[in-house]
């Protein structure tokens, strides 16, 4: 089974493959930001800098696609922006700290309205493709 996760797959043809994938990717994103903030918050009593998160969590995430799975091209490229700008970026975005040091934090949902539009017009694009493919 774990193998079967780390098998690269563009899923060509397969656009419920694509885009429950893709999905996953985005989730996994959200929970790397998150379990990346507690832990640090652990560390060092205070919220990361959203943008060393995000270059933590971006050049992390590479280094797995490439060590694992190698280049697969435009599927490495995917599966990156939905890790780390949609499901990352989303999530980072999101949650503004109230006060340095301070446990306390608010969401604010516009700074996920440009990640879900753009995940979402992405989800849209890749499953058309997939479908002309299967029926072409």
């Amino acid at each position: 089974m774990l193998k079967d996760l780390l098998t690269p797959s563009s899923f060509a043809k397969d656009w419920y493959g694509w885009a429950t994938n893709q999905m996953g990717h985005f989730v996994l994103g959200a929970v790397f930001a998150c379990a990346g903030t507690v832990i640090w918050y652990w560390a060092w009593r205070e919220f990361p800098h959203k943008e060393w998160l995000f270059v933590f969590i971006g050049a992390g995430y590479l280094a797995f696609e490439l060590c694992f799975q190698k280049w697969q091209g435009w599927d490495t490229i995917e599966d990156w922006v939905f890790v780390c700008a949609y499901g990352a970026g989303a999530a980072i975005s999101s949650v503004p700290e109230r006060a340095p040091g301070s446990l306390v934090a608010d969401i604010d949902l516009s700074g996920v309205a440009w990640a879900m539009a753009l995940a979402a017009g992405h989800l849209a694009v890749g499953i058309g493709i997939r479908l002309r493919r299967r029926d072409g």
